[in-house]
């Protein structure tokens, strides 16, 4: 078997199996594919809608009910650099309000940040083809919570005093 540059398919058993494995995954067999119902652009609209609506409505809640503990959390927030020294101050007359307000949005968006990727893996997901591909939701969805999180508590025990300590001294 011999193929040379400028020819475009070069025939043989290996580059059958190659096509065909792209045939395959570019066209799904039936029994692959989900029973799921054709929608407009009108009703893939409506429904991002009601999904974006969905979190505004849980963020905006947590964000409400975080203002109500927002003392707390200040003081949970100085607690890593309290050993150091550090206390937060608020020298201007309406600088503490706009601090819990910033406090309050940032708690609710951090807890708000789970329910926007379940709303963004459910208005992808019955766009997935096969049930191959919807297969690797739950990994994804565990594995990005799992290292946000990680993340979160990272730069709460480590990099805030690092960073604090160094603009400190």
């Amino acid at each position: 078997m011999l193929c040379f540059k400028w020819r475009p398919v070069c025939e043989g058993p290996a580059e059958e199996d190659i096509s065909k494995s792209i045939y395959e995954f570019l066209y799904p067999r039936k029994e692959e594919l989900p029973n799921d119902k054709e929608m407009t652009i009108f009703d893939h609209l409506e429904e991002l809608r009601e999904r974006i609506f969905v979190y505004v409505l849980a963020v905006g809640g947590a964000i409400t009910g975080y203002f109500a503990f927002s003392k707390n959390l200040i003081v949970f927030l100085e607690a890593p650099v309290k050993t150091q020294g550090v206390r937060f101050l608020d020298l201007a007359p309406g600088k503490f309000f706009f601090t819990t307000l910033k406090v309050s949005g940032y708690c609710g968006l951090l807890l708000g940040s789970p329910l926007i990727l379940y709303e963004i893996i459910a208005f992808v997901h019955p766009g997935l083809l096969t049930r191959a591909e919807r297969r690797f939701l739950g990994p994804i969805v565990f594995g990005s919570s799992l290292l946000f999180y990680a993340g979160l508590a990272f730069s709460y025990w480590v990099l805030t005093p690092a960073a604090l300590n160094f603009f400190v001294n």
